[in-house]
């Protein structure tokens, strides 16, 4: 994030002119010591932690200085989402495809040791039919309660990013 700060630092925070005099831009509504906004000259970034002279003009020419102040220059703070919204970009959720979970096998599930899985399919390379459809099965584990099932994809054409959730109950009968 560090790097959007300083580019939303050069494009919408204060700046000084580069005749460094030491007069601080854009600091504060209506303060400037370009009268008329004419400058066409390089923007620099202020230095936090140096003192900078911010001035407000009375009037049009001949300008008067109506208010005149130094400030120590500290810089603004961004929070991480400020600066996603600033610079128009979203964070997404990575994929990590290669994690393996134990799945247990139809030998596995004739054993009398309990399954007690929380995580019952991991699939991260299942792929759809022409219908955008497919089937996936597994083994439950012995733990009686609700899961919630989770679908995570990505087009293969365009890259959009799907998911969708369900439940579904997990109920063992009584051996008699």
């Amino acid at each position: 994030m560090g790097q959007l700060d300083s580019l939303t630092l050069m494009n919408l925070g204060p700046w000084v002119c580069e005749h460094g005099i030491g007069y601080l831009e854009n600091y504060r509504e209506g303060y400037t010591h370009h009268p008329g906004g004419n400058y066409n000259g390089k923007r620099l970034m202020p230095i936090p932690g140096k003192t900078y002279r911010v001035l407000k003009y009375a009037g049009s020419h001949p300008y008067i200085v109506e208010d005149v102040y130094d400030v120590i220059y500290n810089g603004p703070i961004y929070t991480d989402e400020e600066l996603l919204r600033i610079n128009h970009l979203w964070r997404t959720k990575g994929y990590y495809g290669n994690r393996e979970f134990y799945q247990p096998d139809e030998l596995d599930m004739s054993l009398s040791i309990p399954d007690f899985r929380n995580t019952l399919l991991w699939a991260p390379e299942v792929t759809t039919d022409d219908n955008g459809e497919a089937t996936v099965s597994f083994y439950c584990s012995d733990i009686n309660t609700g899961f919630t099932g989770r679908i995570e994809g990505v087009s293969v054409e365009s890259g959009l990013l799907g998911v969708t959730n369900f439940d579904f109950r997990v109920i063992r009968p009584i051996n008699k």
